[in-house]
């Protein structure tokens, strides 16, 4: 360990990269000062330099430090090791540091898994601070590694970009993410850790080039910077022109996200076609590669066919075609709907009086026995039923296929199915579709956010009835859910 780690940087060159470093904490107009900056650190040669810096600027810039560690036991007591060193470099320098054991899940591709149990960790870190910002350690190597893994996937714009210098972590709140080393070499972080006397771990698993990125790193790096040894830094520069190419782009078409009428997430995504209308090829193209990386799994977007048959989708204003994932889009009636086959709707549920929130369908109800008013009216967004007739119960529940309603109103009955095409619900979304029920599966009582049934009306005589209103809420829900919201919000 250094003898004096706190005390500054430990020469002129350090001194100048404390600089750069500084500037990229402040560059992405980030205000730090009252905030608390959450550090990864595994004990690497990055990571470490990252916390040494961080702890010589919290002072003066007045921010809180916190150091995370993720110690996944995969590679038995080295695992144990890397901890201990992070631990004592953390009591050092007076910075609390918070150790995760997560159990990886089980199933293929490790790293992933492992990348997967870090951002929950992160998360967990982050509860109950005040403005986190999470600080990672990549460095302008990695940003080089990354690009030519992502250009040998056939990436565009967003994969050219590389790693982003601030990014955000996906869930509910996203929490930002900051990378200050990207315009560092890695060989100079370990330079300025040799002068200050730092030690740090080194990871045997990076020499297996079995991975595709220690393969890049090991292998084919070194080959082109023998061709050119300022392949690193120019790779780091063109996903930097990329990123401005992009965000150039993204401004040009932002004003045309006005059109989204629904909510990603592990569910669905609803647009208006119209925010697609006139927009040249290669803009649409990326415009819609921008929208799908909002969808769970796909963070990643689509490759060049898939965006290709999207657009196509797109251009034509109707049909269906295959995404990636399980996704599918669907296009008519004026709507773009982005939507996961074999999304599940939640089993029935009895209404037992209160409030019931179904996100799936982006709906809450709430349902009770009352006085029904006088003189009667159901007003909007409610159901009365005269609680002498309807004694078996008021459920919740998907339609299913082939059920009929007999309309308040009319005589005979008619397929929901029918209700639903005549609200210019698309036919991804029919299925699943909420129903009230007399029972768990019995006759339809009402169409939620269409219509009710003739069953136990509510007159003159009716004592007591049950009110059932529903509202819509937000949220990532089903297909269903992002038309009945908009049903609802349309009144």
């Amino acid at each position: 360990m250094a003898k004096s780690p706190s005390t500054g940087p430990a020469g002129a060159d350090e001194a100048r990269a404390l600089r750069v470093f500084e500037g990229a904490l402040a560059g992405p107009g980030l205000i730090l000062r009252g905030r608390t900056l959450v550090a990864g650190v595994s004990g690497g040669a990055d990571s470490l330099c990252l916390l040494r810096w961080l702890s010589l600027l919290r002072g003066r810039l007045g921010f809180s430090l916190v150091t995370v560690h993720v110690n996944h036991g995969l590679r038995g007591s080295r695992s144990d090791a890397d901890e201990a060193l992070v631990l004592k470099v953390c009591a050092g320098l007076k910075v609390p540091c918070r150790v995760f054991r997560p159990r990886l899940a089980a199933g293929a591709g490790l790293e992933e898994r492992a990348r997967n149990a870090r951002r929950r960790c992160f998360r967990a870190a982050c509860r109950g601070l005040r403005s986190p910002l999470i600080c990672l350690g990549h460095h302008m190597d990695d940003q080089a590694e990354t690009l030519l893994l992502n250009l040998a996937r056939g990436a565009g714009l967003e994969g050219g970009s590389g790693l982003k210098p601030l990014s955000r972590l996906e869930g509910s709140p996203p929490l930002p993410v900051l990378r200050p080393l990207l315009g560092l070499r890695k060989s100079e972080l370990r330079g300025f850790l040799r002068q200050a006397g730092w030690r740090w771990r080194e990871d045997a698993s990076n020499r297996d080039t079995r991975l595709s990125r220690n393969f890049i790193r090991r292998r084919v790096l070194p080959l082109l910077e023998k061709v050119n040894p300022g392949t690193v830094r120019h790779l780091a520069a063109f996903s930097e022109k990329c990123r401005e190419a992009r965000e150039e782009i993204g401004y040009r078409v932002a004003r045309r996200r006005g059109g989204q009428a629904g909510v990603a997430g592990q569910g669905s995504l609803l647009h208006r076609l119209e925010t697609w209308r006139g927009l040249s090829a290669p803009l649409l193209r990326h415009a819609l590669r921008g929208t799908v990386a909002g969808l769970a799994g796909l963070e990643k977007g689509l490759d060049e066919a898939a965006t290709r048959r999207l657009a196509r989708l797109v251009s034509q204003g109707r049909g269906a075609c295959d995404l990636a994932r399980g996704w599918r889009a669907w296009a008519g009636r004026g709507m773009l709907l982005f939507h996961r086959e074999g999304a599940r709707p939640p089993a029935p549920r009895r209404l037992a009086g209160g409030t019931l929130d179904l996100p799936f369908w982006c709906l809450r109800l709430r349902s009770g026995l009352a006085a029904p008013p006088s003189p009667f009216a159901p007003g909007e967004g409610v159901f009365w039923f005269d609680a002498a007739v309807l004694k078996s119960g008021i459920w919740v529940r998907p339609f299913k296929p082939g059920e009929r309603i007999r309309p308040f109103g009319m005589g005979g009955s008619k397929p929901v199915s029918d209700l639903l095409a005549e609200a210019a619900v698309p036919p991804p979304c029919r299925a699943g579709w909420p129903v009230l029920s007399r029972g768990k599966s019995g006759e339809v009582l009402a169409v939620l956010g269409l219509r009710r049934s003739g069953f136990a009306p509510v007159d003159g005589r009716t004592r007591r009835a049950w009110r059932v209103a529903w509202e819509a809420t937000p949220g990532a829900g089903g297909p269903s859910g992002l038309i009945f919201r908009r049903l609802i919000d349309k009144g």
